[in-house]
């Protein structure tokens, strides 16, 4: 059974049932980075993004009846913050500066709750996409995030 069907689709109404309440577990969490990046203040909405994806994973592991590990999170995390950094703290400030100038402000608030909320459903995606195939340990493969995540948005 490839992963393109497992992910989406099953033939088990109770295993189709729990990936529709994990999708909609994913959403829940996605609005809610959305929501937290409404501060303008680029460190608030990093520690808030943070947070959400550390809650998010480990209400899809009490989901999915598996342990919560917070070093299968630590991965996540890293990568998140590490995608936060190379910005720099010239751009981070311009970012922070432009969400206060009236007008821009809105352009910059919309584009960082765009973002949080991509980036927490892509993560919930591959979660999901970890526990369905039965592997209790959190492995992100983006290669196979990003065929999943293209095939569920046509």
């Amino acid at each position: 059974m490839d992963q393109q069907h497992l992910v989406f689709e099953h033939d088990n109404p109770f295993k189709a049932i729990r990936l529709a309440q994990a999708k909609e577990l994913v959403e829940r969490y996605a609005s809610y980075a959305a929501v937290g990046c409404v501060i303008p203040l680029p460190l608030v909405e990093i520690a808030t993004l943070s947070v959400l994806l550390m809650k998010m994973h480990k209400a899809l592991a009490e989901h999915y009846e598996l342990p919560f590990r917070y070093r299968d999170m630590r991965a996540v995390l890293i990568a998140v913050l590490g995608g936060a950094t190379p910005t720099g703290v010239g751009n981070l400030t311009t970012s922070a500066l432009l969400k206060w100038v009236p007008g821009a402000n809105l352009i910059g608030i919309a584009t960082a709750t765009l973002a949080a909320s991509v980036i927490t459903r892509v993560i919930g995606l591959g979660i999901i996409i970890s526990y369905e195939s039965g592997e209790p340990d959190l492995t992100l493969d983006l290669d196979e995030l990003r065929q999943q995540y293209q095939a569920a948005s046509v």
